[in-house]
């Protein structure tokens, strides 16, 4: 399943981000977080969460996670693995 946006909530209310209209450059930077959050490339990390034993957050996460490496991938037109760790 794939998210085209996600409502993140603050002190300053919702808002709603849609990932197709984020520049490439954000999506680039918010793989890199979760990449840097979860110690590996999504390819790597998500063949070990167990659906079982992950907490609500990581799942959310992964499902993001998922999704953003996914619009990355469409734009750039290929079938490129998408790769950000240093």
């Amino acid at each position: 399943m794939r998210r085209r946006s996600v409502v993140i909530s603050s002190e300053h209310g919702r808002s709603e981000v849609e990932y197709g209209r984020l520049p490439v450059p954000d999506l680039e930077r918010c793989i890199s977080e979760y990449e840097r959050k979860y110690g590996s490339p999504l390819e790597s990390y998500a063949p070990r969460v167990s659906c079982d034993s992950a907490g609500v957050y990581e799942l959310s996460d992964l499902l993001d996670w998922e999704s953003l490496v996914e619009e990355l991938t469409a734009r750039r037109g290929s079938r490129d693995r998408v790769y950000l760790v240093e």
